[in-house]
């Protein structure tokens, strides 16, 4: 009988460790979301951005990766995404846990891949790309 209590205690305890677990990942990543990470991008930069998916891990050093990266001017519409200046098939970071529990991004290692980037360099030497990474605060206002 006693053996059995022990038993049924052990079981309920492990239980318990694998929902803990399950819901701590889902606090500290949770959020990283395409919605998200777009909000982010695009209040820091003077651009537009469009994220297909985003998967993260916790275990050892924790990664982010984004499928579907897009970078675009502000002004142009959804049909730019097709054309669009920047765009990464996948972005990998790796990033320390205590900064994605804190909610903050902070890159150690980024990885690009299919890379494709549309520029234009004006006589005086200014790039078409570069209004994209103004912050917002200085982008230029359309009068």
């Amino acid at each position: 009988m006693k053996l059995k209590v022990i038993l049924i205690t052990l079981i309920a305890l492990v239980v318990l460790a694998v929902a803990a677990l399950f819901i701590g990942r889902n606090m500290v990543i949770g959020y990283l979301t395409p919605e998200f990470l777009t909000e982010q991008i695009e209040s820091r930069w003077n651009c537009r951005a469009k994220i297909d998916s985003v998967e993260s891990s916790v275990l050892g050093t924790s990664t982010v990766k984004i499928t579907g990266l897009t970078l675009f001017p502000r002004e142009d519409t959804a049909r730019m995404v097709a054309r669009a200046p920047i765009h990464a098939e996948t972005v990998d970071l790796e990033v320390k846990t205590a900064d994605l529990i804190a909610r903050r991004l902070r890159i150690n290692h980024l990885e690009l891949s299919g890379v494709s980037v549309n520029s234009k360099v004006s006589r005086d030497g200014k790039s078409s790309l570069a209004e994209l990474f103004q912050p917002v605060d200085d982008a230029p206002v359309d009068t």
